[in-house]
């Protein structure tokens, strides 16, 4: 379960905070293990915003940004190694880092991540579960048509808005409102409220920051005029934790 407290508890212990930043590139590098500890690295980072560890957390995302592109630029194989997949997850983490830090969308970022997760589905297939996780990146990629094809390929698509019950079915409902006239925008702000009710706090209790991080950039930043901080941003999925759907 998410709470404030003990998230400050582990950030401040020897394996939290401290951990990470005393880490050296090249010591982890040698391991090949550059990609799994920018992942980590962003995980903290979104728990120190989550608890207003401002500081630490931009230290790390800025950390993690480097790391990334590193492993970009060196096409680091890691030891748990997935092809197209697996670079498909360091664009993803840092058109994400990179948002953070700027306050702007990484756009070429985000596109290469759905490039290689495009090849990743034609080379190994589409599992039903990889798609709907992989969803919510294709969507704010801004990749709305893809997103419409792959759910009516491979998903049933929802019959109604009201029965919304997995991250694949709303990127559906959200990718046809912006491409058609298919339901009203009320009818698609209530269906959106209702699915991150029951969504963000699951994600926020079992430790699915970047899940979490997304929704709240595709809910309340994107398209956005004035828009909060990117961290302020984030910041807005902890008023989920007291809504139902735990």
């Amino acid at each position: 379960m998410f709470d404030t407290h003990t998230i400050r508890t582990q950030l401040d212990d020897l394996s939290g905070i401290a951990f990470h930043s005393g880490q050296r590139l090249n010591d982890v590098a040698q391991k090949n293990a550059v990609t799994s500890s920018s992942r980590l690295m962003l995980l903290t980072a979104l728990e120190c915003a989550l608890v207003d560890y401002n500081t630490d957390g931009k230290a790390l995302l800025a950390k993690t940004r480097e790391w990334l592109k590193y492993a970009i630029a060196t096409e680091e194989k890691p030891r748990h190694y997935f092809p197209a997949s697996t670079e498909a997850g360091r664009y993803e983490d840092l058109a994400l880092c990179s948002w953070l830090l700027s306050n702007d969308h990484d756009h070429v970022s985000s596109c290469d991540a759905v490039r290689w997760q495009d090849i990743s589905f034609a080379e190994d297939g589409i599992q039903k579960q990889d798609l709907i996780n992989n969803l919510p990146m294709y969507f704010d990629a801004g990749a709305f048509e893809r997103v419409i094809k792959l759910c009516e390929s491979t998903l049933k698509v929802p019959a109604s808005l009201s029965r919304i019950t997995n991250e694949g079915a709303m990127c559906y409902v959200l990718a046809k409102s912006r491409l058609e006239e298919s339901y009203s925008a009320n009818e698609v702000d209530n269906a959106l409220n209702r699915f991150l009710q029951k969504h963000i706090p699951r994600a926020l209790n079992r430790g699915h920051y970047i899940d979490a991080a997304r929704w709240m950039k595709i809910a309340f930043w994107n398209d956005r005029s004035p828009r909060l901080s990117a961290i302020e941003t984030v910041k807005l999925c902890l008023k989920y934790l007291n809504t139902a759907g735990t």
